[in-house]
């Protein structure tokens, strides 16, 4: 498979869907449900893709790229000391 199909179904997901679910949900949950939904969501769809091609493969790097990218909604949400 060419590169381009999962950055394609990474903006079709980003751009499409994304705002056509999270609309409907925002205006029902709270923001720490939604983020959680959005968490499972995007687990659901990769941790199989990934084990279908072999490819599970847990760096630290990549963790703290995900913490320090969770880390600016909720500093912007929540009030500084």
């Amino acid at each position: 498979m060419s590169w381009s199909v999962p950055v394609l179904l990474r903006i079709v997901a980003a751009y499409v869907v994304g705002p056509l679910l999270s609309k409907p949900l925002v205006d029902t949950h709270p923001q720490r449900t939604m983020v959680l939904l959005q968490f499972a969501g995007c687990l659901a769809v990769a941790l199989p893709l990934a084990l279908a091609r072999h490819q599970l493969q847990v760096d630290g790097r990549m963790v703290a790229v995900g913490f320090g990218n969770g880390l600016p909604p909720i500093a912007t949400t929540k009030p500084l000391p």
